[in-house]
């Protein structure tokens, strides 16, 4: 419920439907899902997601970090690999590539060691993303292949996401049009399929590339959009206009609550 909640976009309920897994989850008597992995350890590392959106990113760190610790606690490989998936992706949404890097080659390292799918792959995106910092060509190619693959296993699930990761690489590359290409696909996705947690993001990107009217009219679309969700972080990112050092500022000028 959590999740769904989540991808809907329903950040304050998400919150509270997480929180009561955690609160029902006994360590002692650790469940599983019908996936495989530890419930606990799944709930604490996609909880971070919701955490960072709602803008308290010390206690999304803090619970990614308790998924990894609580997998390693109780030895499992298979929810070892899961909480540094999302640990990886939660530094992407922290625009932290040196993390990313961290924790997406540990999960790739656990996946090619016993046989796992789906989370090297989810992985490599955010490996493509962070290379793709500096090296966009080399970047590109290593996401276009991990979504090829993505979409050979018919693996849907974040997808409107993973191409807004693209799309910002080929921004990068000066590819305006392709960078446009890929969000209105991302942009339909989302829609059409209900995963909307990233939608503000995409907006404000899409906006990025439009000319000034396009522009202002997609970063409005954005903000209301993050407001709706209660997505402060990205609220905040779209009023620092994207820059990460202005929105570390931004934040720290944010009142306390």
């Amino acid at each position: 419920m959590a999740g769904a909640l989540f991808c809907g976009g329903d950040l304050a309920a998400s919150k509270a439907h997480f929180e009561a897994a955690l609160a029902a989850y006994d360590e002692a008597h650790p469940q599983r899902s019908a996936l495989g992995s530890d419930l606990g350890v799944f709930s604490h590392a996609w909880y971070s997601h919701t955490l960072w959106l709602l803008g308290e990113e010390s206690a999304a760190v803090a619970h990614v970090e308790e998924a990894i610790a609580l997998a390693h606690r109780l030895d499992h490989k298979y929810s070892q690999a899961l909480a540094l998936a999302y640990s990886a992706l939660l530094h992407q949404l922290r625009l932290d590539p040196a993390q990313v890097l961290s924790s997406a080659r540990a999960a790739i390292e656990l996946c090619e060691r016993y046989g796992f799918g789906y989370y090297g792959e989810w992985a490599r995106v955010l490996i493509g993303w962070a290379i793709g910092q500096d090296q966009p060509p080399e970047g590109a190619r290593i996401i276009e292949s991990a979504l090829n693959d993505l979409e050979s296993n018919r693996a849907q699930a974040r997808r409107p996401y993973y191409m807004s990761l693209l799309a910002d690489t080929y921004g990068r590359l000066g590819d305006r049009d392709r960078a446009t290409s890929i969000l209105e696909k991302a942009l339909g996705i989302a829609l059409d399929r209900g995963d909307m947690w990233w939608l503000p993001a995409l907006y404000f990107q899409k906006g990025e590339f439009a000319g000034p009217a396009d522009a202002n009219a997609l970063r409005q679309q954005a903000l209301t959009t993050a407001r709706q969700h209660g997505s402060r972080s990205l609220e905040l990112r779209i009023l620092a206009g994207g820059e990460p050092r202005t929105l570390a500022r931004t934040l720290s000028e944010r009142p306390a609550s």
